[in-house]
């Protein structure tokens, strides 16, 4: 082994520890809630004498496992033991589908890897974690489907997943949508070409506008809450707004509050996270080759015009910087798996400059899983004199 590698795996390694170790003082070490309040609500979310379980299902889990006593804990350990397995499965996958040491260390370093989510609380604590790792469990199973048996049960496996990711969060069905059907093309053949993407667009569709239609109301919001444990109450007890009381939300308040950070001035900082996300996978996967890069993401949005369906979610919600660390992942890892199988290989030629600049702008980037300001723009006081109350205030 060359002793460039040795030095990035050592680095990687370091990185690594670090991660872990932080994210064990903020879970299973720490006695007191250290991340988000509404993260935790959303896994609370439950569904007490029904059936149906819209962004419940892992709650009604918790629950059961519970038998009557405080959710702290298990989720706690759920979301160490899930996080942990997101780096094993992110880990994984870069290397099984040809990356190099190099490539992994740049990885870690930018603002959308472990160290920073971690350290910042990103993202770590967020449901989208767990649908990253069915996402990624699917392509690390595409890699090794070469026989007609893996093939089916990676197909069967991907109609499962998407039906437990829409009972999870619905939001991240829409994300994840299209990145699966540019990986179905796969699995495409003279017989059966283009119908697994219809059978598989059908059924994902249909799952969304079911559990869109099947929304929650101000009443099922207070019987979540009033059915949960003291101690879980009591976490929430200073909070007017979490993800139980939002599952109450009216069609009109979702719409109103993404259109708050564009007429706020806030989409111009999201710009940038834009760019950084586009220059991360560029310095990542690219090897300082940018002509190379901008026709292969010229045409890989050209032939796959749907992946645009995933950017609806900045439409229908808020947290912008929640979709951006989605969207890095599934970017990242989708090239990974089109680059593999067209051979493309990963070489070691980036400007120590250009490096040294990513390194540095990734390390003092910390990315708001939300919003900048919940300053209501002050265009809304104009249009309201036409249109009335659309301003949305806590």
């Amino acid at each position: 082994m060359k002793i460039k590698n040795i030095s990035y795996l050592l680095i990687s390694i370091l990185i690594l520890s670090f991660t872990i170790y932080n994210l064990l003082l903020k879970t299973l070490l720490s006695e007191k809630l250290l991340w988000s309040v509404w993260s935790y609500s959303e896994w609370l979310i439950n569904y007490p004498e029904r059936y149906f379980v819209r962004r419940g299902l892992l709650g009604e889990f918790f629950i059961f496992l519970a038998n009557g006593k405080p959710l702290f804990e298990i989720i706690q350990s759920f979301v160490f033991v899930n996080f942990i397995t997101f780096i094993a499965l992110v880990s994984i996958a870069f290397f099984l589908y040809g990356c190099k040491i190099r490539q992994y260390c740049l990885f870690l370093f930018s603002a959308f890897g472990f160290f920073n989510l971690v350290s910042y609380d990103i993202s770590y604590h967020r449901k989208e974690i767990f649908a990253l790792n069915l996402f990624l469990i699917f392509l690390i199973f595409n890699k090794y489907d070469s026989t007609k048996f893996i093939n089916a049960f990676n197909i069967f496996y991907l109609f499962i997943s998407t039906l437990i990711i829409s009972l999870v969060h619905e939001g991240m069905t829409l994300m994840l949508f299209p990145f699966y059907l540019v990986v179905l093309k796969k699995y495409e053949t003279s017989s059966n070409k283009n119908k697994l993407k219809f059978f598989y667009t059908t059924f994902t569709i249909s799952l969304i506008v079911i559990v869109v239609i099947n929304s929650g109301t101000e009443e099922i919001s207070r019987l979540m809450f009033s059915n949960l444990h003291p101690e879980d109450q009591l976490i929430l007890k200073d909070y007017s707004v979490d993800a139980i009381r939002a599952v109450g939300w009216t069609l009109k308040r979702a719409l109103v509050l993404p259109i708050r950070i564009l007429l706020s001035g806030n989409a111009f900082y999201w710009a940038f996270i834009l760019f950084l996300m586009l220059c991360s996978i560029y310095i990542i996967l690219f090897n300082n080759k940018f002509v190379e890069f901008k026709n292969f993401i010229v045409d890989f949005h050209k032939s796959h015009w749907y992946i645009l369906i995933s950017y609806s979610m900045f439409f229908i919600g808020w947290d912008w910087g929640r979709w951006f660390v989605v969207l890095f992942y599934l970017y990242i890892f989708t090239f990974l798996n089109l680059n593999f199988h067209s051979g493309y290989k990963y070489k070691s030629n980036s400007s120590l400059l250009l490096v040294f600049i990513y390194i540095s702008v990734s390390l003092l980037t910390i990315i708001p899983e939300c919003c900048l300001s919940w300053t209501d723009p002050k265009i809304f006081n104009f249009i309201e004199q036409f249109t009335g109350e659309i301003k949305i205030n806590y």
